[in-house]
């Protein structure tokens, strides 16, 4: 059996980061969480892009020049909330907040510091309410917009499923299947 889930890729990074913090793994924690938190600005791009009208072909031809340069995702991100919303991302104290999150984030990955469990929650939190709150935003004022860009996520989910594993294919013995309730208890056959 084959499937694929309907999540976007920053949700299913964000549950690796506290499935690993659960178990103990900070850093792996903290890099996984931080890559979601790096995806979904990658998703609000795409909403912010899709929009004003730009075409999937076109987004992802001007994606490439940033997908291996997460300042420049994090500026192209902050400018586009800027432009859309008509307010900065961050300002005032929720910016130095964001700054010290941000330095923390860098000391975890590129400087090889090992976070307790506690930092590594406070991390996740404020990752997790920051993706929360942006996405309520973006839903709030772009309905649409938002739902589209959900569904080529799923649609890319698909597709390269079908890539690894081929279209699906009929069983080669036929075999009874369905759901039936015996006793409230559903039974799948």
């Amino acid at each position: 059996m084959t499937m694929t889930l309907q999540n976007v890729r920053y949700e299913l990074l964000f549950e690796s980061g506290a499935v690993a913090m659960l178990m103990g793994f900070q850093r792996e924690a903290i890099s996984s969480i931080a890559a979601a938190l790096e995806r979904f600005y990658e998703f609000a791009i795409e909403v912010f892009t899709h929009i004003v009208g730009v075409e999937r072909g076109t987004h992802e031809q001007g994606w490439k020049l940033l997908r291996s340069q997460s300042e420049r995702q994090l500026g192209a991100f902050l400018l586009l909330y800027l432009i859309n919303l008509r307010k900065p991302r961050f300002a005032g104290k929720e910016l130095s907040v964001f700054e010290e999150w941000a330095g923390f984030r860098n000391k975890i990955i590129h400087q090889g510091r090992f976070p307790s469990r506690k930092e590594t929650l406070e991390y996740a939190e404020f990752v997790y309410n920051l993706i929360r709150d942006t996405k309520y935003e973006l839903i709030e004022h772009y309905p649409d917009s938002v739902q589209q860009v959900q569904l080529r996520h799923y649609a890319r989910g698909r597709s390269t499923l079908e890539e690894k594993a081929g279209p699906p294919q009929p069983d080669k013995v036929p075999k009874r299947r369905g759901l039936t309730a015996r006793n409230d208890v559903i039974c799948f056959r």
